[in-house]
């Protein structure tokens, strides 16, 4: 009896012994299984925390830190109870710890990347806004510049416009005709504005000069030079300098006032081939006598 309850011992020792081990490796597997997943689980967390802030990075990577140092006091309390378990949970872990820290480094340099490319992306978004904002300052100052000219021209028009009118109206001032090649006479114009033509290629033949508002008691006095004439005699007051008739052209005129000190007559001619001439004044010649070139238009004004 004592032999068979023995021989029982022993068979159960065989089988304490062949089964322990199995069983103590598949749980330390099954804690080392569950240890991985909670730690890919834990990255995973890691890796969407950096993505979006790196501060929380920075968090995240001293968690996995105290989670390593967990793992690592774990690991040393199971070598107590198995040198060689502990030495491969050892291991697995640090190779768990160094994958950690490969894929930090990694979203650490996605992150440092992305920053970068943000930075440089707000750097030129900023470049072109300024050069938009100063494209949009330039386009303002040349509108306002170019209102400012219009406004300018405007008001020197209405200016002169006005004082021409003023001076009609309380002034000395000046009406004049033209005989034009193929027109015959023209209608009176006033002050600065013309007689004759331009672009035609039509000679002026005769002028007639008169005072408006003459309070002065002055007189206007013109005279021409004519195409195989020469230098007429002067005339004045309403009186036809020139031709008509005979298809002659004026090649030059002088104008002056008579009686008065207090105004001065100003006048310019168009020549034909060269346009508008400068202003002159008080008998000067206007026109290219020498050249012997057509007068077209003529504009006269009188002036304080």
């Amino acid at each position: 009896m004592k032999k068979i309850f023995i021989s029982i011992i022993l068979i159960l020792g065989i089988l304490l012994n062949i089964f322990f081990p199995i069983i103590v490796e598949a749980k330390n597997n099954s804690e080392i299984i569950t240890k991985n997943t909670s730690q890919e689980f834990n990255q995973e967390e890691i890796n969407e925390t950096n993505k979006n802030e790196t501060n929380s990075n920075n968090t995240s990577n001293e968690n996995s830190t105290n989670e390593n140092d967990a793992n690592n006091n774990i690991d040393e309390e199971n070598s107590v109870t198995d040198n060689g378990q502990a030495e491969n949970e050892t291991n697995t872990s640090t190779d768990n710890t160094t994958v950690d820290n490969t894929t930090n480094e990694s979203n650490t340099n996605n992150i440092n990347d992305n920053l970068t490319n943000n930075t440089n992306e707000n750097k030129s978004s900023e470049n072109v806004t300024n050069e938009t904002e100063e494209n949009i300052i330039d386009e303002e100052n040349t509108t306002s510049e170019e209102n400012l000219t219009i406004n300018q021209n405007e008001e020197t028009e209405q200016n002169k416009l006005e004082a021409q009118k003023a001076k009609v109206i309380t002034g000395l001032s000046v009406e004049y005709s033209a005989h034009v090649q193929d027109e015959g006479w023209q209608e009176f114009v006033k002050e600065e504005e013309q007689a004759g033509t331009t672009g035609q290629n039509k000679k002026v033949e005769a002028v007639q000069i008169k005072l408006v508002n003459n309070t002065e008691n002055a007189r206007i006095q013109y005279q021409t030079h004519v195409q195989d004439i020469g230098w007429q005699s002067w005339k004045q007051n309403g009186e036809t300098s020139g031709t008509t008739g005979q298809n002659k052209k004026i090649f030059g005129i002088q104008i002056k006032l008579e009686g008065t000190e207090n105004y001065s007559v100003g006048y310019r001619v168009h020549i034909e081939n060269e346009g508008w001439q400068d202003w002159v004044y008080d008998g000067e010649t206007a026109g290219k006598i020498s050249s012997k070139e057509k007068i077209e238009a003529i504009e006269i004004k009188i002036e304080p």
